[in-house]
């Protein structure tokens, strides 16, 4: 068995998240606690209560917290991954988990990075839209439509692409046209992973120069390449933020490496459903409240003592 760590991205919160947790745990409620510290404002109660929690200065932030305390609770239980992966923010949840950073220097870095995420998103008027339909399908519709951009390759019938806010009714219009089965828009602040997103990168890249990240001690799967990160940290982290997200290729790689055994660990199981359409034989674990937690733990102690 070979264990290996995904965490979820943008799009997995919901008011509420982790609610359970803090209340339940007080582990998880110091974690919370320190987050807030971290912040300046109470975090927890936009989590628990506020439909903020879906802007992206506090969805990351609040992503990030929701991620560290489950992967502390299944490390106190003994349960390490021998590699980490993530989808868009999630990948910073892997580069904590491979030691990247501690808890508080991560968290700084996710704030900063939302900032500038947000401070783009509010004057580019772009979109994205989900196509579900053969890949190759997907890019010559992207290629048909000028300003438009791929910004994840989630599987083998799932890509996302990125445009500008006016252009999206013409994207789902021209979709069947190209055998795309289905054209949904996504509720993102902007076209995330995009050209679009270049300012961001631009300031997140000057912020970097001042942080001190850690080598990996652990294998890394980034977004950019969907292969073993190799590069500098801050690096792949600044490409991050304008390359297409290489979802499908990172699971292949992973797959490919031995890996055999996932856990999922989001709000919301958001990655499982793309996993298995990539890799059915997978076990996949999901992890997104106390109960699941519990299962997982059980589930995977179990495996082991009849190995």
């Amino acid at each position: 068995m070979k264990i290996g760590f995904l965490f979820g991205g943008q799009g997995a919160q919901f008011v509420g998240m982790g609610q359970d947790m803090a209340e339940h745990d007080a582990e998880i409620k110091a974690i919370f606690e320190q987050a807030d510290n971290i912040m300046g404002t109470s975090l927890r109660d936009i989590m628990f209560h506020s439909e903020r929690i879906h802007e992206t200065l506090y969805a990351q932030p609040a992503l990030f917290t929701f991620g560290a305390a489950m992967l502390e609770k299944l490390k106190a239980a003994g349960i390490e991954s021998e590699g980490s992966a993530g989808l868009s923010l999630g990948e910073f949840l892997a580069y904590y988990d491979a030691g990247g950073f501690t808890f508080s220097q991560g968290l700084e870095t996710v704030i900063h990075r939302a900032f500038y995420m947000d401070e783009t998103a509010k004057t580019s008027q772009t979109k994205m839209v989900a196509l579900l339909g053969k890949k190759a399908a997907a890019l010559q519709l992207a290629e048909s439509i000028e300003g438009c951009e791929v910004a994840n390759f989630n599987g083998p019938n799932q890509t996302v692409i990125g445009c500008k806010a006016d252009q999206v009714d013409d994207v789902i219009q021209n979709a069947a046209s190209y055998g795309i089965k289905r054209a949904q828009p996504i509720q993102t602040a902007a076209a995330f992973h995009t050209s679009y997103m270049n300012p961001a990168a631009k300031g997140f890249k000057t912020y970097l120069q001042y942080i001190q990240v850690n080598d990996p001690n652990k294998p890394l799967y980034g977004n950019t390449t969907g292969r073993l990160i190799e590069e500098d940290l801050k690096t792949t982290m600044i490409k991050q933020i304008t390359t297409p997200v290489q979802f499908h290729t990172m699971i292949e790689s992973m797959v490919d490496d031995g890996f055999d055994t996932f856990i999922e660990i989001s709000p919301k199981a958001t990655l499982k459903p793309l996993v298995k359409k990539i890799a059915p034989a997978l076990t996949v674990y999901t992890v997104t409240d106390i109960e699941s937690l519990d299962t997982c733990i059980s589930a995977l102690k179990g495996r082991h003592e009849n190995v």
